[in-house]
């Protein structure tokens, strides 16, 4: 699993340097099982000041068998970026902020299947935060320079 952990960093060593915030590493989950953990946000900082509540966060955890999935904790985290409200859709009125989903599928249980899944979360992650950027409702402007980011 440790190879694993170095390419997966590898991959993401991009947005890393563009400014985003990437974490990869392995944990034992309460079943005694290695796992890898995979965190990527748009920035460090904590939104309100609350621990690893960072703007943008995505989390993904990759199992020893190569099972791949979204992971949340206390509300941080997971396959989702929230964003502010678009006042064009009627259901989102009464709502305080909305959230975006990241497209993704389970991939086959092979390192290469693994890793190429790994590389399209990244890309819609950033296809997703372009799409919301364009419709100017970005959520977290004073926590992270989505200009720098995103170009």
């Amino acid at each position: 699993m440790e190879h694993l952990v170095k390419e997966i960093e590898t991959r993401l060593e991009f947005l890393k340097n563009k400014g985003f915030y990437t974490k990869v590493e392995m944990y034992k989950n309460c079943f005694s099982e290695d796992m890898i953990s995979i965190d990527i946000a748009s920035s460090e900082k904590w939104i309100n000041g609350v621990k690893n509540q960072m703007p943008d966060h995505i989390s993904y955890s990759l199992s020893k068998a190569l099972l791949l999935q979204s992971q949340t904790f206390c509300g941080n985290g997971g396959g989702s970026v929230y964003r502010n409200i678009d006042p064009n859709i009627p259901k989102e009125s009464w709502l305080a902020m909305s959230r975006e989903k990241i497209p993704f599928r389970k991939p086959q249980q092979t390192e290469t299947a693994v890793l190429k899944a790994i590389d399209k979360i990244v890309q819609n992650y950033i296809l997703t935060l372009l799409k919301i950027k364009e419709r100017g409702l970005l959520r977290y402007g004073d926590l992270a320079d989505y200009d720098k980011l995103l170009n």
